[in-house]
């Protein structure tokens, strides 16, 4: 979704809004269409995108760890399949810093 670059989204009867409470869903897509200003109507301010792209980041953090730890040539291979699977992931590490063991 990222890659369409979109600035305004209106989500009805969609799957991912049954898998996940309406809160959840809307920070998820926000943290994924970095170009998103509107969703559902709504707008998105800088607060609640930071808020969103943080959890995100903390949702998918120790598998990202996980893999950074990981010696050559298998590092490589599975953050590239780590990246395809959260594309913004890498784009929000590098807004927030590297992700840290608590």
């Amino acid at each position: 979704l990222d890659k369409l670059k979109l600035s305004e989204l209106r989500l009805r009867h969609n799957p991912v809004l049954v898998r996940e409470k309406e809160s959840t869903a809307r920070s998820m897509i926000i943290a994924l269409v970095s170009s998103l200003k509107f969703l559902n109507g709504t707008e998105i301010v800088r607060e609640e995108r930071n808020w969103s792209e943080l959890d995100y980041y903390k949702k998918h953090g120790l598998e990202y760890i996980k893999i950074s730890k990981l010696a050559e040539p298998e590092r490589s291979e599975a953050l590239e399949v780590f990246s395809s699977n959260h594309r913004r992931y890498l784009d929000i590490v590098a807004k927030l810093g590297e992700a840290e063991e608590a």
